[in-house]
């Protein structure tokens, strides 16, 4: 009775034997069975020739071929990664040429450096002139006023003050503007304009009749106008000077260089 009831047992599927229905490896899969999810597909390729059968992916908006790790494309260095603290490599200027170096003004010429040393030695005895006047103005205002009293008798003492003061700062004034004025034109001549020399020509010229007219006003009478006499003439002197060293043929050829 034992033999029977393990004859009729049915073997166990972990000791059966496969038989002639097992389909594709499935055991117990007859033959005619419909294919349900997943069945009925086509086997999978070896794992050694998948990566070929995989679509061909591309690097974003390259369009090239990206390597199967996500490194560059084929036939394109990967860049090289930075350290901490590394500065990244400038790229090279797509346009090479060097930026225009404007050249050199050749060197001034002595002469031009002399005119200026003697020009700049006026405008000092210039301006110790003028100080030296306006510093003894309480004389020179009387005498100033006496002068004018005699030419016109008639005026008030308001009115010959007033002309008086008038003359001695003008005088002052005047003065003071040749300087500017001849500080500015010897600026314009270094800086290579060769008009300069024809207004500093001019200049000169207004400048000895200016010192002919203002000494005669800023300068008292005999030895107690010496000092503001001859500062003033020797600013005028210094002044020609100047202009004959900036008019020498040296100074022309720098100019036009």
């Amino acid at each position: 009775m034992a033999e029977q009831q393990g004859a009729a047992k049915p073997p166990s599927g972990r000791h059966r034997a496969p038989g002639p229905a097992d389909i594709d490896g499935v055991p117990g899969r007859p033959a005619d069975a419909p294919d349900g999810p997943g069945q009925g597909r086509e086997a999978a390729p070896p794992e050694g020739d998948r990566h070929d059968t995989a679509p061909l992916r591309t690097r974003p908006g390259t369009g090239a071929p990206a390597q199967p790790d996500g490194g560059a494309p084929a036939g394109q260095q990967e860049p090289a990664k930075l350290r901490i603290g590394q500065q990244p490599v400038r790229p090279v200027m797509s346009d090479t040429t060097p930026p225009p170096i404007e050249p050199l003004s050749p060197e001034q010429p002595g002469p031009l450096k002399a005119a200026r040393t003697l020009w700049i030695l006026s405008f000092v005895a210039g301006l110790v002139a003028a100080a030296v006047a306006y510093l003894g103005r309480e004389a020179q205002l009387e005498s100033l006023q006496t002068r004018i009293a005699d030419l016109d008798p008639g005026r008030g003492t308001d009115v010959v003050e007033a002309a008086a003061s008038m003359v001695l700062y003008g005088s002052l004034g005047a003065i003071g503007l040749l300087i500017l004025l001849e500080l500015l034109f010897l600026r314009a001549l270094v800086r290579r304009r060769g008009w300069a020399r024809v207004a500093l020509f001019v200049v000169t010229v207004v400048h000895a009749v200016v010192t002919v007219v203002v000494q005669e006003f800023l300068a008292a009478p005999g030895a107690d106008g010496a000092a503001v006499r001859w500062l003033l003439i020797g600013q005028l002197l210094l002044a020609c000077a100047a202009f004959v060293a900036a008019c020498l043929p040296k100074v022309g050829a720098w100019l036009r260089s």
